[in-house]
């Protein structure tokens, strides 16, 4: 007997166990009686890179999060323009697709060098 899994749309198959192992189809002869068991996993949604420019580091963490991201590198810089705790530019760019908890790195702004 051949076994193809066949996974939902929102799943994964993720592989087999007991009489099977691996990832591809499961062939079984048996004369008694045999387990073989199909193992699904969530699909994990990918990051699209929101746009978290001006906003507080805490806001453009929550919205990263929101969007399957996470923050990466964060670095800190003067800016005569953008306000102190504001995000001043990020990479990449809004609209980037990214693998689940894809980094995003920012830079914030310490506010005006005195």
């Amino acid at each position: 007997m051949t076994l193809t899994a066949k996974a939902a749309a929102g799943s994964a198959f993720a592989g087999w166990s007991g009489a099977c192992s691996g990832t591809s189809t499961c062939t079984v002869t048996t004369n008694s009686t045999t387990s073989v068991t199909a193992k699904f996993t969530a699909k994990l949604k990918p990051c699209v890179v929101p746009k978290v420019k001006a906003k507080t580091l805490s806001a453009a963490k929550r919205a990263l999060k929101a969007h399957s991201c996470r923050a990466g590198k964060i670095k800190h810089a003067f800016s005569s323009k953008v306000k102190k705790g504001r995000v001043i530019s990020q990479k990449p760019k809004p609209g980037k697709h990214l693998k689940h908890g894809g980094k995003v790195n920012l830079v914030v702004s310490k506010g005006k060098k005195h």
